[in-house]
């Protein structure tokens, strides 16, 4: 509505309003204020409703809904044709398959949190609908007693595990830590016959071919000579402009992220390590997993993503994130079923292939261009192969060389972790692009001039802002509510002003 206002609006769904109240709060352009620390945020805003509960039969006697199913739909609102007056649980429900094939390993799936069940209900579709989940087990892990979430999964044949112990304030990240550590032990100990483990957040919408894809990855993860700590079904650097490939598979080093698959090994280790994140320790469980953990190994990811973040926001993501970043990344929403080149990523024969393409790539130089120089690849040949060495010691990333170039180039731009020895592979117009960072990648061995890393100028990191914000829109406009003296004006609540939003950084600060 109004920046810096709250605003609140009960309804029913499909019916009227039942109540709403707003705070405004007045617009003070005094700069000075501003320097001195003034409070923009306005007051707060609280609101207490008691409603009675409609006892009415919606579907007037008239539907397939039966038993638990039929009381739940009674019960709770939100989950669409699952509670249909027509609905019956059976497309819901493990089916009978005939030609299942019992040397399978057994791949089950903890389902952590249940705070957003209609999500939940979605990610069992599509894990049921396809063949290659239809024996998977699930386990839904609750952060407390949730008596719906309970009768939710009763319906759908999913074992409950609640934690009742979990002592560290609710919609912190530490108490994430904590559900997460759980619903890792949890899901190993009771499916004793589970081999590896999914885990998934109730935030997180998984494509079509999600289980297909976690079971051809299996023969990989097991292999203790592929040095493995997890296979992610999601990758940060996942864009449509930089992933072509639905096949293709990434090793790099990072965090597990939005639906990861893991050993039972691994998870004992994630079960014992000392000082797991806690309400004393407030490092986030994804970056502690990767400090302690991690070592040697590799993560494994597709090219094209498998699962993404849905909803506004979340305890690590704002509203402005989700639509800049996580919104626009690349996402499988087509197919069921991509043989996935699982051999290509085999470690031995995935080094040597990277190591020889750098070796043999086209070396960008970039003393008199910057890498968002409009056709800076087009008197190349279209099936070229580029590098770039950039001036990147490590993944902080200090002369924001990374940044600039992932801006120019179409990549992720937000969080260095997710590379292979400070290598990090995106594609442009189709043609992969090399990004190394030196002088500690073991890949800047092939820099044939070792002068040449590129270093941003203060000119090159504003000219990769403008670009990114232009393919990537910030915002045009912000509204604020001013004083006014006529009531009615008061009243309604029209006295705003519209001011268009000039995003320039300051890089001195």
């Amino acid at each position: 509505l109004v920046h810096f206002e709250a605003f609140i609006l009960v309804t029913i769904t499909g019916g009227p309003l039942l109540y709403e109240a707003i705070r405004t709060k007045h617009y003070e352009p005094s700069l000075q204020k501003v320097q001195q620390g003034y409070e923009w945020d306005g007051p707060p805003l609280e609101a207490a409703l008691v409603l009675e509960s409609n006892e009415t039969d919606r579907c007037e006697g008239v539907t397939g809904l039966k038993g638990d199913h039929r009381s739940f739909c009674q019960l709770y609102e939100g989950y669409g044709n699952f509670c249909a007056c027509n609905s019956t649980l059976e497309p819901y429900l493990p089916q009978p398959d005939e030609v299942y094939n019992s040397s399978l390993p057994v791949i089950a799936m903890s389902l952590v949190g249940g705070h957003r069940l209609p999500q939940v209900l979605q990610q069992i579709v599509t894990v049921r609908r396809n063949i290659a989940g239809q024996r998977v087990p699930l386990l839904l892990c609750l952060d407390g007693q949730n008596q719906q979430a309970e009768h939710f999964a009763k319906l759908l044949n999913v074992t409950v595990v609640t934690y009742n112990e979990n002592i560290v304030q609710i919609g912190t990240p530490s108490r994430i830590n904590f559900m997460i550590q759980f619903s890792v032990a949890k899901v190993f100990q009771v499916f004793q016959e589970a081999e590896f483990a999914i885990i998934l957040e109730d935030d997180v919408q998984l494509s079509p071919d999600i289980m297909p894809y976690f079971r051809q990855t299996t023969t990989l993860l097991s292999d203790p000579e592929e040095l493995l700590l997890c296979v992610n079904a999601y990758r940060t650097h996942s864009y449509p402009e930089t992933s072509p490939s639905y096949s293709r598979l990434y090793r790099h080093i990072g965090t597990p992220a939005y639906g990861w698959m893991i050993t039972r090994a691994v998870g004992k280790e994630m079960e014992e390590v000392d000082f797991w994140p806690g309400e004393y320790n407030t490092s986030d469980w994804d970056y502690y997993f990767r400090a302690m953990l991690m070592g040697r190994r590799h993560i494994i990811a597709p090219e094209i993503s498998r699962s993404r973040h849905t909803g506004s926001g979340g305890v690590h993501i704002t509203g402005m994130e989700q639509e800049r970043y996580y919104n626009r990344r690349a996402f499988n929403n087509l197919y069921s079923y991509v043989k996935i080149d699982v051999e290509s990523a085999a470690r031995e024969k995935y080094l040597r292939f990277h190591y020889y393409q750098v070796m043999s790539a086209v070396q960008l130089e970039l003393k008199k261009s910057d890498p968002c120089k409009t056709g800076l690849l087009d008197h190349y040949p279209v099936n070229s192969t580029f590098v770039l060495f950039l001036d990147l010691p490590d993944e902080s990333d200090p002369h924001r060389a990374l940044e600039v170039a992932m801006k120019c180039l179409g990549g992720n731009d937000k969080g260095n972790h997710e590379h292979l020895m400070l290598m990090y592979l995106i594609y442009n117009i189709g043609r992969p692009v090399y990004l190394v960072g030196c002088p500690k990648s073991p890949f800047c061995s092939h820099n044939r001039n070792v002068t040449s890393y590129y270093r941003p100028t203060q000119q090159d990191i504003w000219t990769a802002e403008q670009s990114y914000l232009t393919r990537v829109p910030f915002f045009t406009s912000i509204r604020y509510r001013v004083q006014t003296r006529d009531p009615w004006q008061e009243f309604t609540l029209d006295n705003i002003v519209e001011k268009t939003a000039s995003v320039r950084i300051n890089y001195n600060v």
